[in-house]
């Protein structure tokens, strides 16, 4: 399911471009996977009234672990710059360029993005299924490996049942903590949220070290 590698453009390095997955979100379905793709766009349209209004309420926003408020802002800025260019495609431009502006190196820069983009990737997928009514009920899912969380493996048993997105979002809170941003449990998190009954078809995985 990994992109085919691609060539290199004008110095631009391409290898990295998946064609038919998203390296920073490793739960998806052949559905699901479109709604991410298309509805990270509407994410970005309300970046910015997230960022004016409600940052209060999102403080990981407001001043990441390890960077200055001024970092952070730029951050911000770049998350919302990387999703509108699609340049959320390239992995190795973004952890590059999130590394040379800020200033840190590539391993800290890749945990970054990994993290944020897909924090806002399950966002994208949270205004996706808000449009459709007649979903109502909602599962975490999870890898099936070793390397799977307490906390994720604690969110998947309290949901098997089915809950709604608002439900969820207090949940998260609750059982992952101050590790949690609004959509994933921890820095890294691979897991995601689905629709109750749904059949995943396949799963795309990308091994971090």
């Amino acid at each position: 399911m990994i992109g085919r590698m691609r060539r290199r453009r004008k110095g631009f390095d391409v290898s990295m471009l998946i064609d038919d997955g998203l390296w920073f979100t490793t739960v998806v379905d052949d559905e699901d996977e479109e709604i991410v793709k298309e509805f990270l766009h509407k994410a970005v349209q309300n970046y910015g009234r997230y960022t004016t209004e409600a940052l209060g309420q999102m403080e990981f926003w407001k001043k990441y672990a390890g960077l200055s408020v001024e970092q952070s802002e730029k951050l911000n800025g770049m998350l919302k710059w990387i999703v509108e260019k699609r340049y959320w495609k390239y992995k190795g431009y973004v952890v590059r360029k999130i590394a040379r502006e800020l200033g840190i190196d590539e391993k800290r820069a890749e945990l970054i993005a990994v993290t944020e983009l897909a924090n806002l990737a399950n966002y994208a997928r949270y205004l996706a299924y808000q449009g459709e009514t007649n979903v109502e009920k909602f599962v975490w899912v999870t890898e099936k490996d070793g390397k799977v969380c307490d906390k994720c493996k604690r969110m998947a048993e309290l949901t098997k049942d089915g809950v709604t997105l608002d439900e969820m979002k207090v949940l998260i809170k609750e059982v992952c903590g101050d590790t949690a941003r609004e959509f994933i449990c921890h820095p890294r998190c691979r897991c995601s949220f689905i629709r109750k009954y749904k059949k995943v078809k396949h799963m795309l995985s990308f091994e971090f070290p």
